[in-house]
């Protein structure tokens, strides 16, 4: 149950590691990032991006949960 639970924290963490990449600063846009930008909301990428970030957020809850119940569990 140890090892599994080491596992499951490690794979959940290298998911959210992996996710948070696609959402970088985005504070200044030139006039082509803005064109770009309007190409992206144009094609749903904006929508899905929303996912991406509820599936991120999602992720880190359970990230969270899962090193809580790993130290609770074989460190009490």
């Amino acid at each position: 149950m140890r090892v599994f639970l080491l596992i499951l924290i490690w794979l959940v963490g290298l998911a959210s590691f992996a996710l948070s990449f696609f959402f970088g600063e985005q504070s200044d846009f030139s006039p082509s990032q803005e064109s770009g930008e309007q190409i992206y909301k144009n094609t749903g990428f904006t929508k899905l991006t929303k996912q991406l970030q509820a599936v991120y957020l999602f992720l880190m809850f359970i990230f969270f949960v899962l090193i809580f119940v790993y130290n609770y569990a074989f460190f009490n």
